[in-house]
Parts: C-alpha cells; sequence; structure tokens
C-alpha cells in the first residue's frame, strides 16, 4: 500500500484538523504578537530611560540619577506594566530603584550577573515578570566604550497571561467536541503511518541543530516514507563526513587568526623597545582608572619617572647602550611592581607608573623603593654621570588628595617630578602643597 493510497484514506479527517489547527495557529500568533508588543515597548521605555541616564551616571551625579528613576511613574507607558526600574553601577551595586529599601545592595541574582556582564540587552522572564536591561555606554569615535552600568527594567505579565488563559480556555472548550471525534477516527491511522515517521525524522534532524550528525532515522514502513528516511540517513552521512573535515579546518584557522590578534593587540599597546606599555595605552587607562577610583571611592596614584642625565649617558657611551638601560630600568619596574600596576614608556627616557587602589604613603614607598633599584644597579659606564652612577627621579601624586581628575593628575605628578629634578635629581618628591 503506497504512501499515496494512506493519504488519500485519511484526507478527510486531515480537512477537519485543518480547520482547528488553523484557529490555533491564529491563537498562539495572537498571543506571540502580545508578547513581542509588551517586549518592544519595554525594550524601547528602556533605551530612552539608558540615554536619560548616560549624563548622570557619567557625571557621578546620584541625585540626577535618582530624578530620572523618579519620574518613571509619570510617564504614559500604556500597555506596559511595570513592576520595577532598577540602575547598577559595574559592581551590581544599586545606585538607584523605584523601591528606595534596595539602594546600596549588591545585585547577585542570575538576571543580574548576566545582565551586568552582557555587551547588549538581555531578556529573560522570571516569575510572571519581563526582565529587560540595557548597558549605560558611552561610545567615542575609534575609543572603546565606556560603560557606566546598567539599567533594569521589569514588567508584570500577569495581565498578559490571564488573558491568553482565557482565550485557551475559550478554544479548548469549543474544539473538545470536535478532537474527540476526530481522535477516535483518525488516530491510529496517522500515529501509525505519518506521525512515528516524521518523529523519528524529526529526532534525527534535532541531533543534527546540536552537532551529532551520527544520528540515523529508523523507519519500516515499506513505502516511501521508508525510501526517504533512508536518502535522509545517506544525506546525514555525507554532511558528517565534510562536517568534519570542515572542523579541522575552522580550528586551524582559528588559531591563526587568535594569533595574528595576539601580536596585533601587543603591538597596539606595547612600546616596542621596553615591552612596557605605551602613551597611547597610558592615556586611555589613567583616564579610566580615575572614572572607576572615582565611582568606588579608591585612591590612585600616579609616579612620573625621568633617568637623570641621560642626554650625558647616550652622547658618551651611544644611543645603544641608552636603549640597553632603558631596557633595564623598565625591568626593574617590572620586577618591583604588582601584577595590577601599569607601567607605561611616556616618552624618551621617561616612564609613567598607574598604581590602582594605592594611596599616597604606599605610592612613596614604592617610588623609593624603584629608585633605590636603579642607583644600586651596575649600569656599564654609570661611574662616568655627573653623579658617578645612573639615576632616576620620580614626581608622585594620588588622587583625590591632589587632583581631581586625569589631567590634573598628569599634572601633580609632572610638577612633582620637576620639583625632585630641582632639588638635585635622584630624589623622590610630591606636589609643592605636601
Amino acid at each position: 500500500m503506497s504512501i499515496r493510497t494512506k493519504v488519500l484514506a485519511t484526507a478527510l479527517g486531515f480537512t477537519i484538523l485543518m480547520a482547528v489547527g488553523l484557529q490555533a495557529f491564529f491563537l498562539q500568533q495572537q498571543e506571540k504578537a502580545r508578547y513581542r508588543d509588551v517586549e518592544t515597548r519595554a525594550k524601547a521605555f528602556l533605551a530612552m530611560l539608558a540615554v536619560s541616564l548616560l549624563d548622570p551616571m557619567s557625571k557621578n551625579d546620584q541625585q540626577g540619577v535618582d530624578a530620572v528613576v523618579a519620574g518613571v511613574g509619570e510617564q504614559d507607558l500604556e500597555v506596559v506594566d511595570i513592576a520595577f526600574v532598577s540602575v547598577l553601577d559595574n559592581q551590581r551595586e544599586v545606585v538607584a530603584h523605584t523601591d528606595v529599601s534596595f539602594f546600596g545592595t549588591v545585585m547577585n541574582d542570575p538576571f543580574s550577573l548576566l545582565a551586568a556582564g552582557a555587551p547588549d540587552t538581555v531578556v529573560r522572564e522570571e516569575n510572571d515578570l519581563l526582565l529587560v536591561s540595557k548597558p549605560i555606554m558611552t561610545r567615542v569615535h575609534k575609543n572603546p566604550p565606556i560603560r557606566w552600568g546598567t539599567a533594569i527594567v521589569a514588567v508584570r505579565l500577569n495581565k498578559l497571561k490571564e488573558e491568553q488563559r482565557a482565550a485557551l480556555t475559550k478554544f479548548l472548550l469549543g474544539s473538545v467536541g470536535i478532537s474527540l471525534l476526530l481522535v477516535l477516527v483518525v488516530g491510529w491511522m496517522l500515529q501509525r503511518i505519518v506521525v512515528v515517521p516524521i518523529r523519528e525524522l524529526h529526532r534525527v534532524a534535532s541531533a543534527f541543530t546540536v552537532g551529532d550528525y551520527s544520528a540515523r532515522a529508523v523507519v519500516k514502513t515499506r513505502d516511501e516514507m521508508e525510501a526517504l528516511a533512508e536518502t535522509f540517513n545517506e544525506m546525514a552521512r555525507e554532511i558528517q563526513s565534510h562536517t568534519r573535515h570542515l572542523e579541522e579546518t575552522i580550528r586551524e584557522r582559528t588559531r591563526e587568526l587568535e594569533e595574528a590578534n595576539k601580536k596585533l593587540t601587543e603591538l597596539a599597546t606595547t612600546d616596542g623597545l621596553t615591552g612596557l606599555y605605551n602613551y597611547r595605552f597610558f592615556e586611555d587607562t589613567i583616564r579610566m582608572e580615575v572614572k572607576r577610583a572615582q565611582r568606588q571611592e579608591l585612591p590612585l596614584s600616579l609616579l612620573m619617572i625621568d633617568l637623570d642625565h641621560f642626554k650625558v649617558y647616550n652622547d658618551t657611551h651611544g644611543h645603544q647602550m641608552g636603549d640597553e638601560v632603558l631596557k633595564t630600568v623598565a625591568r626593574i619596574m617590572k620586577y618591583r611592581l604588582r601584577s595590577t600596576d601599569f607601567p607605561c614608556r611616556y616618552g624618551g627616557e621617561e616612564f609613567a607608573i598607574i598604581l590602582p587602589a594605592t594611596g599616597f604613603g604606599e605610592a612613596m614607598k614604592i617610588a623609593e623603593e624603584l629608585r633605590g633599584l636603579v642607583e644600586a644597579h651596575p649600569f656599564p659606564g654609570g661611574e662616568k654621570q655627573p653623579e658617578g652612577r645612573l639615576t632616576i627621579s620620580i614626581g608622585v601624586a594620588t588622587y583625590p588628595q591632589h587632583a581631581e581628575d586625569e589631567i590634573s593628575l598628569v599634572r601633580a605628578a609632572d610638577m612633582a617630578l620637576y620639583r625632585a629634578k630641582q632639588r638635585g635629581r635622584n630624589r623622590v618628591e610630591a606636589p609643592a602643597e605636601v
């Protein structure tokens, strides 16, 4: 008995089923459309909220952030039934919330953890709530975006789900009689000649979607469906062979690309002579670390370092030996500094070291140790220097003790370096007001 004969025998039943199926389909599409509408409105609201929050968060203006969140209730949100609005900083601490009792709380729930680490909008449904997040970022041309925090809105889905349940109940009551009759008439035939083979093919196809190309369909109907399954299995074998070859090629290309990207990143941020971070990296990092220190209310210190009488050394011994001195000083810095510090070549014989979460006293101690290590090192030809050895001078400045932003911090450290030079070199100095 061919599959055509089987289909003709069940055509009448399928005609009735089609009517019921179409009604169910349109009901499902209507439900999805209403859900998407709520999600779209929630995203649009959150996008406007993120824009409004960008300015006060970038200025660390807590009152401005509170004013934006407090104004949520005054907006016409139509079908969006907001349960709460929350604004987190980059440490997931609540800086604003429609429920003030959450202020200052560090959010460790799964959605907050996911949203705080995601580069874009995150949507998730939890406990009759639609949770939507959006990062609050400043995008500057040709520079990495600066993330100030994450905005989260929770929308109640109770009303939507109640409407869906009511519509589903109405549909079920209307079609239950027809369904019972059709199940008795065509259920057995449909299960045997169509459903079972299709489920088997669907099982194999689902395995393919997760990368299991070893799955094979087992269909024993002695008709065109069995022939289709065998064709499907042959196709699977071909795909499996080609996929293995493709995966090997991709892995090889991926390794090559990762190596190339790593080299490009090093070239973009590293000084070729000393192996320290370059001036471009210094500019980006000092700005980022000052912002971080402002948000977390932590100190940040900066050392400006200059080799004393380095021109004399170059003129006496040549630039090649001078380059070796710069490399040695860089190695001394890396030896003394912590993994969280950022030693940079500022230019020529001048270096800069960013010390995150480091107060003035600790920074002075580190600077003095560096000065002593360089002074004690037996540089070739150092005895011919004006002081009888090769030395460095260091200026130390700390945020917020000496500066309120990255520009004034660099200026303060540079002034301190100038004082060290003026007072005889081979010294560690702070800005004049200390």
